[in-house]
């Protein structure tokens, strides 16, 4: 007889995007910042507010960092416990809890799948760019498990490191890909910078 148990990963994550820009927008934008005109901090803050600044020197639309994202974009859980994957079954008891640490992971038997990392480093040289990281706090992923009964070696985790963060981006159960339903979580800071590769 099948059951339904509830996952949900906990703890701190986020989303990191990379994304190209031509060499004229990003020399555009550090004569802005090195003048203390504006920054990319603030036009990541306001939807509604170009500063006035020509389409084809906008890195991506007012706000919409994310849009920027043709070589990374990236959402999970840090893979350095601070977060945890917690499963309780229909009445709410808590069944199973494990922490994400990759060492830990690789100890529990569960499966690890490693995607290939990406940093802005081992680009081209002649490569200009824009990196944001944001990090957040709160329940990142959230589902349903249904089996006959729970057995925790069948899970799995899909993991990549992107600028030295490493993420876990998504879980299986039994070799099945589980649907994350979302979460809740708010933002616990904001980084977003020009970078040229190498």
């Amino acid at each position: 007889m099948t059951q339904t148990y509830n996952y949900t990963i906990w703890g701190r994550g986020g989303e990191i995007t990379i994304g190209t820009v031509s060499q004229e927008v990003a020399e555009y934008w550090e004569e802005l910042q090195e003048n203390d005109e504006y920054s990319l901090s603030e036009y990541c803050d306001d939807f509604d507010n170009d500063f006035g600044i020509e389409e084809d020197l906008q890195p991506f639309p007012p706000g919409e960092y994310w849009e920027c994202d043709d070589i990374a974009h990236e959402f999970g859980a840090s893979a350095d416990g601070m977060a945890e994957l917690i499963i309780t079954d229909s009445e709410d008891n808590e069944v199973y809890r494990l922490s994400l640490d990759l060492d830990h992971l690789k100890s529990q038997g569960v499966s690890l799948t490693e995607e290939t990392s990406i940093s802005t480093s081992e680009l081209d040289e002649d490569t200009y760019g824009i990196c944001a990281q944001d990090v957040q706090k709160g329940t990142l992923f959230s589902g349903e498990i249904v089996t006959d009964s729970f057995d925790p070696t069948k899970l799995g985790f899909t993991h990549i490191t992107v600028n030295g963060w490493t993420l876990i981006t998504s879980i299986s159960y039994d070799g099945e890909d589980l649907d994350n339903e979302g979460g809740d979580s708010e933002q616990k800071s904001f980084e977003i910078d020009f970078f040229v590769g190498g």
